[in-house]
């Protein structure tokens, strides 16, 4: 409709998020996609989750907030300090980050238009990471790198 519309979320979907734990009516996070014939002036997620993480503290500050998000270790090779990653569809900037953690500085606009205000410690969240940063990991893996002619390096 106008102000709705409808989605199918599968086996492969409900097992690699948290929108199981959702219940009719419950809020989500929509961002629409950077487009690609536009500014590059944002971050490259696309909305496919790649794993989800754990809040683990909300600290309130002056005019800010400060989200730490837990997060198995093998996911670490895919974040970089003040690179991009999305939290449930918000995206978002590493401001911190260590093995098996990040932590997001959270603007009022964004605290207060997103479901992120009624997050607490302990919620699975939806982990997004940046798609050039999956592809140089990948390549990485797979010695891609080491193939490539000299002056492509």
């Amino acid at each position: 409709t106008d102000a709705t519309f409808e989605v199918v979320a599968v086996e492969e979907t409900l097992a690699k998020t948290s929108l199981g734990t959702l219940a009719e009516g419950d809020p989500v996070n929509l961002e629409r996609a950077m487009r690609a014939d536009a500014r590059l002036d944002g971050h490259f997620v696309r909305g496919h989750v790649d794993a989800t993480g754990t809040v683990r503290s909300i600290e309130t500050l002056a005019d800010s907030w400060m989200v730490t998000i837990e997060f198995d270790t093998q996911f670490a090779p895919y974040l970089i300090p003040v690179g991009s990653v999305a939290l449930d569809g918000i995206s978002l900037t590493v401001a911190r980050l260590a093995d098996d953690h990040l932590t997001v500085a959270i603007i009022p606009y964004t605290w207060e238009h997103t479901t992120m205000h009624a997050w607490q410690p302990g919620r699975r969240i939806n982990l997004e990471f940046d798609v050039l940063g999956k592809y140089v990991v990948r390549a990485l893996e797979t010695g891609l790198i080491d193939t490539l002619p000299t002056l492509a390096r």
